[in-house]
This record gives structure tokens, C-alpha cells and sequence, in this order.
């Protein structure tokens, strides 16, 4: 939002206070589900804010577990830079057929 701040005796000056938490962030994965195989699975992540898309390992980390055997796989990414915080998004490992 927006604030009024006084400062060393001044007012009337409007700040916008703007959050850097990743998890209000809006977070896409690039793969609802994939096909077990015994392999670690990974999908892309983009995560943007408003027009602007983050850059990973610069505003944010990428991790992952339980992400080799069928189930839900999870994805956590993790502010970083100007940007804290962490938001977990999950992605399902579909059995073998």
C-alpha cells in the first residue's frame, strides 16, 4: 500500500511500500504431472511479479522432494536477493502403466 512517513521533521511525502514476499508472487509450473520412470523428476518454474518475471538463483532458489517416485512431488522456491520468504507448490508422478 501506501504510506504517509514523517522523517527527520519533514511530512507530506508518500511512500509506496512494496512487498518482496515470494509467496505473493505469482508461481507457474511447467508440469502438472509426469510419468514415473525412477528417475528424479524436475519442471520448470516461472515465477513472476506483476509484468516482471523473477530470475532463478538471482530472486530465487529451486528445490525439490519426493520427486523420483510416483505421488506428489514437491517444489519449493525460496526468495532470495531482494525477495523472502518460500512457497511450496506440488506436481504429481503418475504410476507406470
Amino acid at each position: 500500500g501506501t504510506y504517509a512517513v514523517r522523517y527527520a521533521g519533514l511530512s507530506g511525502v508518500n511512500y509506496k511500500i512494496i512487498d518482496h514476499t515470494i509467496s505473493t508472487c505469482d508461481i507457474q509450473l511447467s508440469d502438472a504431472s509426469l510419468p514415473y520412470d525412477g528417475i528424479p523428476k524436475t519442471t520448470t518454474v516461472t515465477v513472476t511479479q506483476g509484468s516482471n518475471t523473477l530470475v532463478e538463483n538471482t530472486d530465487y532458489t529451486v528445490s525439490y522432494s519426493a520427486n523420483t517416485n510416483a505421488g506428489k512431488a514437491k517444489v519449493t522456491i525460496t526468495g532470495m536477493g531482494k525477495f523472502t520468504g518460500y512457497t511450496d507448490k506440488y506436481f504429481e508422478i503418475t504410476p507406470k502403466s
